[in-house]
């Protein structure tokens, strides 16, 4: 399975089961002039977050790991979350995350 495709499973997944949370998956957008900051941005419990998804051999970039770390210092939450082809494990990942807010 593709990172994407993954992705868009978690973020139904998070979406059927999390109320009143904010969850907004940045679109990806090729032929964009400015990269983007991160995979996902929410707000949950009132703390705003921040994520990276990334496949195992997947590279994170430099301006990911500066924007998450902007997130931090401003307060608020941030994670690079490994996936893998198992959903059990990615939603496992997802509620030790949002649990931990």
């Amino acid at each position: 399975m593709t990172e994407r495709q993954l992705v868009t499973k978690i973020t139904k997944y998070v979406k059927d089961n999390y109320k009143n949370i904010f969850w907004y998956k940045i679109p990806d957008i090729p032929a964009a002039s400015t990269k983007k900051p991160f995979d996902v941005v929410g707000v949950y419990k009132g703390k705003p977050f921040g994520i990276e998804f990334k496949k195992p051999k997947g590279k994170i970039e430099d301006h990911q790991i500066e924007n998450i770390q902007l997130i931090i210092n401003a307060g608020g939450h941030a994670t690079i979350m490994t996936l893998s082809d198992s959903m059990v494990d990615n939603k496992e990942k997802i509620n030790n995350f949002l649990r931990g807010l």
